[in-house]
Formats: structure tokens, sequence, C-alpha cells
């Protein structure tokens, strides 16, 4: 992401709109790479009608989640956003889906798009499965408790993040410590999975069949049936994360040890966290950076990464890793990840860039 102006404001589009993971070809084995900073450059730039709030794509298309609006002084959905597709290739917008929901966040698996956002009406609260091909409202997916700060799918399931929702003076039971399971055949949640010693969610990644979270306190990966394969804690806020095939990259912007979350200026950070994959010989590398990070995506061995020093990019395979800007103009908001590149979103400027190296 790269990140210009006011870093709250983008830190804040990027919670609303964080880099989830996706059902596609398996990013971490593949060996595509960029060759050096400046080869990269911009294909083209898709303008939009309203601020793009989450990019994914899939099949050759690029799906992309359009706020919708709210009342400015009681936050009410007023009216739902939209989720365009536009042609990989050479970024004409070619379908519009209207949503009775504001998104925050969606993915395309199974056959469907699944899309959490604030309802117009509560008969769309939980997770929409939507029709790609009309904007039909397939199901409507609720839980027990409130959920949907993110939304991720597996190679067999759909998994979306709790709300940060609690009673008073009991911050350890917020929602945003679980992840619940979706099965896209029954279309309900049949899974509710807390995470290890306190971590909440900021970001999911799929690997497989299971689920990587990133969030305050820790980085963790979950199996299939719930189980916790892996767990490296840290002292701030994952607040985005990617997976090669060696390590998993974590950034962190805000400080705090459990279980205070603050994002405020006595607790901000700067700092990339690369943390091996291994089980057995597990090494935490802490690259300390000129500016706060926002979020980073990967595909093969290249790891891109935004925030207020702006668009960078990370060769993975170096024992040591170094951060190098790209100088590319784009203010982004999101990320995802191709062969050879990376889309990023910009919500400030109602545009969506194909960066290409």
């Amino acid at each position: 992401m790269k990140q210009f102006g006011s870093l709250l404001f983008v830190l804040a589009l990027a919670l609303a709109a964080a880099w989830a993971g996706a059902v596609r070809a398996d990013a971490s084995t593949s060996t595509a790479s960029c060759r050096s900073p400046a080869d990269a450059t911009i294909a083209f730039r898709v303008a939009l009608t309203r601020r793009p709030m989450h990019i994914f794509e899939a099949v050759r298309t690029l799906w992309v989640a359009l706020a919708g609006r709210h009342d400015p002084r009681t936050g009410a959905t007023l009216a739902g956003g939209s989720i365009v597709a536009v042609n990989g290739a050479t970024g004409r917008i070619v379908r519009r889906l209207r949503l009775p929901v504001d998104p925050t966040q969606f993915v395309a698996a199974f056959g469907s798009l699944w899309v959490i956002g604030a309802p117009t009406s509560r008969r769309f609260t939980g997770v929409l499965r939507i029709d790609p091909r009309d904007g039909r409202v397939i199901a409507v997916i609720r839980a027990p408790k409130a959920y949907g700060s993110r939304i991720a799918a597996t190679a067999k399931a759909v998994w979306v993040g709790g709300a940060d929702v609690y009673a008073k003076g009991h911050s350890d039971q917020a929602g945003v410590r679980y992840v619940y399971k979706i099965d896209p055949r029954l279309n309900a949640v049949v899974r509710q999975v807390r995470l290890p010693q306190g971590t909440t969610v900021l970001d999911l990644e799929p690997d497989g069949s299971t689920l990587w979270v990133s969030g305050w306190w820790g980085v963790a990966r979950i199996s299939h049936a719930g189980r916790t394969l892996f767990h490296q804690p840290f002292a701030g806020a994952g607040w985005s994360m990617a997976r090669t095939s060696r390590a998993v990259w974590v950034t962190l912007p805000w400080s705090g040890t459990p279980y205070q979350r603050r994002q405020d200026a006595a607790h901000t950070a700067r700092q990339l966290l690369r943390i091996d994959r291994g089980t057995r010989t597990r090494r935490v590398t802490v690259i300390d950076l000129p500016g706060q990070p926002g979020g980073v995506a990967a595909w093969g061995n290249t790891v891109w990464m935004g925030g207020s020093e702006g668009l960078a990019r990370i060769d993975d395979t170096t024992a040591s890793p170094v951060i190098t800007p790209t100088g590319i103009d784009v203010v982004a908001t999101d990320l995802f990840p191709f062969p050879g590149g990376v889309w990023v979103a910009e919500g400030a400027r109602n545009r969506v860039s194909k960066v290409i190296c």
C-alpha cells in the first residue's frame, strides 16, 4: 500500500477493507517474482464512481466493492453500495451488482460472492451470499453472536471474524477473539473457534484448507477442524499479513500489550515482522520502518507493502530482507497481488490501479 496525506484516514479505510485472504492459486509456492523495484510501473487505472472498499481478483476478473451512503450524524446506512466487475486485462467495467449493504469486504469462492457490511435493513444482517451474474441474494448466513469483521475463503469453507462487541468490563470476551466457519453446502455457521492467547481478528489469509489469522498480540494458523497449528505472539496490532513459502509477514502500525488496544500517538509503531513458518526453529525478524506501515500482500517471493512511506517491494529470497520504495504514485487502501504485479485500490481517489513489473 502506498500512502500520502493523512495516515489515520488511510489506515481507517484499510481497516474497513483489509487485505483479505482468497481462494486462488497458491501464491506461496509460486516462483513468479519481480526483478527490481525500478521495473514497477502502472499498466492502467480504472476510474470509479464511489470509493473502493475492497478488491478481489478471480478468473481474470477484478471485483471491486464500492461504498454506499451513510447518515453522517447517526451512521445509519442510507443506501447500499455495489460490486463492479473489471476486465483484468483491459480495465473495462463489464458489470455492476447493487447490494443491500454498504460493503466493507468480500471474497469470491464456491461460485458466489460472499459479502459483509452495514445492511440497509435487519434482514440483511450477516454474511450475504451473492450470485455474481445478477447480484441476487442467495442466502443470508447468521450466527448466534455478532460477527463480520473480516472474511476469507479456504479450499473447503468460508471464514468470518467476530465483531468487536462485548459486555462492559469484559473485553477479554470480545467477539473479535473468535472466527466462524461457514459450510458453503449448508449456508450455515458450523464452527466457532476462539483464537489463542487473546489474539484478535485484523486480517485473514487462506492456506489450502487452513486459515491464517493476524491481529492484536499475535498470528495463528487454524486447521479446518479449528485446531491451532501455529501461534506466534507479539506486542502490538498485526494490522495486515501476507505469506510466502518461507515466512509470514505482518505489519505493526500500533503497539500495545494484552488487553489494551490503543490507536493514538502514544502507541504509534513502525515495524514489519518476518516470522518463519517452521514449527521447530522459528525466527522472528523485526524490521524498523521510517513511517507507519499499512498493508502487505505477497505473490511468490515478492512482498508488496504500503504505508506512510509509499508503495514498496521486498524480495523474500534474500537472507536479509531489504525494503525498496517503488516511487509509484498510488495512495492505496487495499492490495491484491498477482504474478508480476499488484492491484491497488485508492480510496481517496476513487480509482483502482494495476501495477506491473
